[in-house]
């Protein structure tokens, strides 16, 4: 199994920390590696700065292809159209208040 890092936003430390955000969002990586289930994944928040903290280690328990259609608000997960209960419960999990602000959070940070 490989071992994996991943950084996060300050806003999202506290979720990460205490557990209560469950999942996150990553764009594929350059090198083409990909986390399988049962990875090692170290999840800090400030990687690469002297303030570099490690929030918390965790395994990976699954791993899903997901579209996120802004302009649509559509979240497509494994090929699958997501209603709004489970787009709202998708988007708690990854430490957002709504799917709205998930979606806000995207088009901010990405400008999609």
């Amino acid at each position: 199994m490989a071992t994996y890092l991943f950084n996060f936003k300050k806003q999202f430390a506290p979720a990460v920390e205490d557990g209560s955000k469950l999942q996150t969002i990553r764009q594929h990586r350059k090198d083409g590696k990909r986390v399988q289930p049962g990875d090692t994944l170290k999840l800090y928040t400030g990687l690469r700065t002297r303030g570099a903290r490690l929030l918390r280690a965790s395994q990976a328990v699954s791993v899903m292809g997901l579209q996120l259609q802004v302009p649509a608000g559509q979240l497509i997960v494994d090929g699958r159209l997501l209603d709004m209960t489970e787009k709202t419960a998708f988007a708690r999990a990854d430490g957002f208040a709504s799917f709205s602000a998930m979606v806000d959070f995207f088009r901010d940070q990405y400008q999609v």
